[in-house]
């Protein structure tokens, strides 16, 4: 690995989704790929909407059937 490689890992623990999608819009450069992962509960798959441009939905339409709370 070279340094500039190694420079750009970060690690960053934020308090909510608005928080992680404002520091990831504020920390991306053109070119930079990142992974959205986690449960739906944790309704991870609103950062990618909001990275990616989209709408942001309340929960992506997996529940959309039942009440709209995680089950």
């Amino acid at each position: 690995m070279n340094s500039e490689s190694d420079a750009r890992r970060t690690v960053a623990v934020v308090a909510d989704n608005d928080t992680a999608v404002t520091y990831l819009q504020q920390t991306f450069r053109p070119g930079d790929i990142v992974l959205v992962k986690g449960s739906r509960s944790g309704m991870r798959r609103q950062i990618a909407e909001a990275l990616a441009g989209q709408e942001v939905t309340a929960w992506g339409g997996w529940n959309d059937d039942k009440e709209n709370t995680p089950t």
